[in-house]
């Protein structure tokens, strides 16, 4: 299935990531919204259009205006997401729009459908989160396993011709499976990147020791041209493989900025993407 649109950001200001809602459909155990111990709320449509306005009101004009839409689980929010997308556009054609979501919802044919339909005219991209030999983590209200659920969803969008990732996240469960997993996933799903964290709150000296390890693995096969999808966070995350960069990562909740980080700060000891000339080629394999 063949997306319309430019899918993939270019040079642009700050890293704009607007809360919908503290509402999910899953309850991971590592979670780093917490949101068992929040109150189930989602961020009112007004709100969410000040937001917008505040962000490009200090976006540079003559650069691309990143949002990035999170939650919770920003899907359960579907209405107010496409409402604010369709205001920001119309207030500046020059924007991204990045969803991170869990992926349950892709489980229904009808709201993929939407969803693609939706965006096929927007430049955007989708993370979809996969913990691989570790997600049993990531379990419902009613403690079942989302495995299943996701493997039949990555299976959906591996033949959707868009920018869709994989997110990560290393947490004890995973760490010693970690680079067999991301190899597997690479390979399996063909996703255009896969972008991974570290539960660094659950993980000890030796996680780390085991984690160096694969970490080397993993980039002595991508120097070997065995691994052909880049591996965020772990070779650089403002590499020359984004063709882009950001200064800082703003979040909004609520209507209002509540946070502001260095982008710089997060970038890690790799910055093996800038000396391949033929990066592109390889991403588009």
């Amino acid at each position: 299935m063949k997306q319309e649109t430019n899918n993939k950001p270019t040079e642009s200001g700050n890293v704009n990531i607007i809360y919908f809602t503290t509402k999910c459909n899953l309850n991971c155990t590592y979670c780093y919204e917490d949101l068992s111990n929040k109150a189930k709320k989602s961020t009112a449509l007004d709100d969410l259009k000040k937001q917008v306005d505040d962000i490009i009101s200090n976006e540079p004009v003559d650069k691309q205006t990143l949002f990035v839409l999170f939650g919770g689980e920003p899907t359960l929010e579907w209405v107010n997401v496409k409402s604010l997308v369709e205001y920001a556009y119309s207030k500046k054609k020059n924007s991204f729009f990045n969803l991170e979501t869990n992926g349950i919802k892709f489980q229904n044919d009808e709201f993929l459908l939407e969803f693609l339909d939706f965006f096929k005219d927007k430049p955007h991209s989708l993370d979809i989160s996969f913990d691989g030999v570790g997600n049993n983590l990531r379990v419902d209200h009613k403690g079942n396993d989302s495995t299943e659920i996701l493997l039949s969803v990555l299976e959906k969008f591996k033949y959707i011709d868009m920018n869709w990732r994989i997110r990560y996240t290393i947490t004890k469960a995973n760490v010693n499976n970690f680079a067999q997993d991301v190899i597997k996933l690479s390979r399996e799903f063909s996703p255009k990147r896969i972008i991974t964290s570290e539960d660094s709150s659950g993980l000890d000296a030796g996680d780390y020791i085991v984690l160096n390890k694969q970490k080397r693995v993993l980039k002595y096969l991508w120097d070997n041209f065995d691994i052909n999808i880049p591996i965020c966070n772990i070779f650089c995350e403002t590499c020359d493989g984004c063709k882009s960069s950001k200064s800082e990562k703003k979040y909004y909740k609520d209507g209002v900025l509540v946070d502001t980080i260095d982008v710089s700060a997060n970038q890690q000891e790799f910055n093996h993407f800038e000396r391949k000339e033929n990066t592109d080629d390889r991403n588009n394999k």
